[in-house]
């Protein structure tokens, strides 16, 4: 029902905008369009006053059109379409609610309980453009089962397949499970690699190993079975994705694969046998390096990599990073625990001579470090959305890639309150297609701006606010 009351308190509103030529009309076919139709406002209800010049508003008149009853149905029009408006409203707004509520939520929440572990995991160091890396095995190479499976191949005569594979195309979903053997420890550190890795990783070693597809490549790539796992960059990770696949692959050719199976058997045996003699020399690097407690793997520039093993060995006894810091500043750098113990205070003075250490840098680092973890965490995220969420599943690289388009945006001073910044990043890039993030963020500026009400009541005057949203949208302003 349209009040006398209501109608007199929006007259003062009306005489500012007439006054500024102001025209606000609803957006034709919005439910408000139908809504204020239903007043019929539209009649004249106005009469001209001929001392001002204008026509005086009839509110009495405006009332009565907008509350009379229907003839034959004997019920208001407005009251009828108002009813209707608000059960459609109603519902749509409690399930945007519910959504933000019970999915986007959780997935803030998660998003920024792994990011603040990885912080709090970083060791503190005042840096001037140093930094140490921690380098360690990809974690199935970790496990003790694996190591057994490949030290059979150790004593191996070398070879190099050719990269004549004809192999159908796999999701990388596909190929990741594909490395899978069944054992639960196994499969679990073979899924955390693979968050690490990423999508495109594995599709490359599907392309140019499983696949005839080197044609495409560049100089810079790879393109012999050598190269990729001895050679490359990530060798070691190459040679671990070829035997973990090719050692399923043996004697169980995929549908439609393009090859006979004896040239089929032969090329995956002799995959599975030259990766696995790979991976077998890479143990006993890994058995050299703790027998003689290597601690620098090698120096790159400002970065000096160590050993993660041997480091969280020599930090726990009493090691500090600017002694490595140090290490870079004489030539040639030393690289075992030994030998650095030895000269541990000279390093650590040539350092102090050396450097400034400023907090400027230090916010850089973990500033940097911080966008790092998002991504990381937020590719692990919906990595693991399965089901019940099909919006996320079917747009994978499309969020992936909104993702990193906002993260390189993000500024410094944003990472200060990490729950609001993963909750624009999640909504941008998970939920774009929802109003979460109005919804979300509304309840988190209520409780800042009122810390004594409760989270249920600034969700509801969030929820107003979003209703009063979803209202504005209708409305046309001109100015005539």
């Amino acid at each position: 029902m349209l009040t006398n009351q209501a109608l007199i308190a929006a007259f003062p509103l009306t005489t500012v905008l007439d006054s500024k030529r102001i025209v606000v009309s609803p957006l034709e076919g919005s439910p408000l369009f139908t809504l204020v139709k239903a007043t019929r406002s539209d009649s004249n209800h106005n009469k001209f006053n001929e001392t001002t010049g204008e026509f005086d508003i009839n509110i009495t008149d405006i009332e009565y059109m907008a509350n009379a009853k229907d003839d034959v149905l004997g019920v208001c029009t407005h009251d009828r379409v108002m009813d209707e408006i608000t059960e459609v409203v109603s519902t749509a707004v409690t399930g945007h609610m519910m959504f933000a509520k019970n999915v986007v939520a959780p997935a803030i929440e998660d998003l920024v309980v792994k990011t603040c572990n990885s912080i709090l995991e970083l060791s503190p160091s005042a840096l001037l453009g140093m930094e140490v890396i921690t380098w360690a095995p990809p974690k199935p190479l970790l496990n003790s089962g694996l190591e057994t499976s490949v030290r059979k191949f150790e004593d191996l005569p070398y070879d190099v397949p050719k990269l004549a594979m004809k192999l159908p195309d796999l999701t990388v979903t596909e190929i990741i499970e594909l490395m899978k053997s069944g054992s639960g420890d196994l499969d679990n550190d073979i899924t955390e690699w693979a968050s690490v890795k990423g999508d495109s990783f594995f599709i490359s070693i599907w392309e140019n190993i499983f696949q005839i597809k080197q044609a495409g490549l560049t100089d810079r790539v790879p393109v012999t079975f050598r190269s990729f796992v001895y050679d490359a960059p990530d060798s070691l990770d190459n040679a671990l994705a070829i035997y973990l696949l090719s050692r399923r692959l043996a004697d169980s050719p995929l549908p439609n694969t393009e090859m006979n199976l004896t040239s089929f058997n032969s090329l995956i045996i002799d995959y599975r046998n030259q990766s696995g003699a790979r991976l077998s020399h890479a143990f006993n690097e890994f058995d050299k390096v703790n027998k003689i407690s290597q601690l620098v793997r090698s120096v790159d520039g400002n970065k000096t990599i160590v050993n993660e093993s041997v480091y969280r060995r020599w930090i726990d006894a009493g090691g500090e990073n600017e002694i490595l810091f140090g290490n870079i500043l004489v030539q040639p750098f030393s690289s075992t625990v030994d030998e650095i113990n030895s000269k541990a205070p000279m390093l650590k003075a040539e350092w102090n001579k050396y450097s400034a250490l400023t907090s400027v840098v230090e916010r850089n680092r973990l500033f940097t470090r911080t966008k790092e973890f998002l991504l990381a965490h937020f590719r692990e995220q919906i990595r693991n959305v399965t089901e019940g969420e099909e919006a996320t599943i079917g747009n994978r690289e499309i969020i992936l890639k909104k993702f990193t388009d906002l993260i390189d945006e993000v500024r410094e001073d944003e990472t200060k309150d990490l729950w609001a910044l993963c909750l624009k990043l999640v909504c941008k890039a998970r939920f774009y297609k929802t109003d979460a993030e109005r919804i979300l963020s509304g309840i988190e500026r209520i409780k800042k701006e009122n810390p004594q009400v409760s989270v249920r009541e600034a969700a509801a005057i969030s929820l107003l606010e979003y209703i009063n949203y979803w209202i504005s949208t209708q409305f046309v302003v001109k100015i005539v």
